[in-house]
C-alpha cells in the first residue's frame, strides 16, 4: 500500500511540474521625456526591445512637426540575458510591480519602463500582462540597473545620429 501511495505522490508531483507555467517577457519598452522645458529643447524617445533581440528606438526632438524617427537594431545576447536576469530579480515575472512612489521631484526628465510578459504557449488561455513603472530616487538598485541597461542597449552610432540632428536643429 505504501508503494502505491508513493507512486501516486510521485506521479502527482511530476504531473504538476509538467503543467507548470513558463512565463517570460515579450517586450520591454523604455520611455524618456526631457520634461517641461522650452519646446525647442524637448526630446522624447522610446526604446523597445523584443525577446527575440530585435529592437528599435523612436525619437522625436523639439518643434519638429514630422513623425518620430525610427531606427531598428539588434541587441546582443549578453544584454538580452542581463535584461532577463534583472526582470527576474525585480520579480516582474512573479507578478510583482516595483514600488513606484513619487519622490517629490518637480520638473526634470521622466523615465518609465513597460514590461509585457506572459506564457508563450498559444494553447494556454493565459492573458498577456503589462507592468509599467517609473524610475525614482526610491527605486531599488535592480530597477536602476534595468533603466541604465535600457539606455545602454541603443548602439552609440544610432544615438550619435540623433544627437547630431539635435545640435543642427538649434
Amino acid at each position: 500500500m505504501k508503494k502505491i501511495l508513493l507512486l501516486l505522490a510521485v506521479f502527482f508531483i511530476t504531473s504538476q511540474i509538467s503543467f507548470a507555467q513558463d512565463t517570460r517577457w515579450f517586450t520591454v519598452a523604455y520611455s524618456y521625456f526631457s520634461g517641461p522645458v522650452s519646446p525647442e529643447y524637448q526630446k522624447t524617445y522610446t526604446v523597445t526591445v523584443n525577446h527575440d533581440r530585435s529592437a528599435s528606438i523612436s525619437f522625436h526632438q523639439g518643434l519638429d512637426k514630422m513623425a518620430p524617427q525610427v531606427e531598428s537594431f539588434t541587441i546582443s545576447k549578453t544584454n538580452q540575458k542581463k535584461i532577463t536576469s534583472l526582470i527576474k530579480k525585480i520579480g516582474i515575472l512573479d507578478g510583482e510591480t516595483p514600488k513606484d512612489s513619487a519622490d517629490g521631484k518637480i520638473g526634470g526628465p521622466s523615465k518609465s519602463i513597460t514590461v509585457t510578459y506572459g506564457n508563450p504557449n498559444p494553447n494556454l488561455d493565459q492573458p498577456v500582462r503589462q507592468v509599467k513603472f517609473s524610475e525614482t530616487t526610491f527605486s531599488s538598485d535592480d530597477v536602476k540597473k534595468l533603466f541604465a541597461l535600457m539606455e545602454k542597449v541603443v548602439p552609440k552610432k544610432v544615438m550619435k545620429k540623433f544627437e547630431k540632428k539635435d545640435k543642427t536643429d538649434k
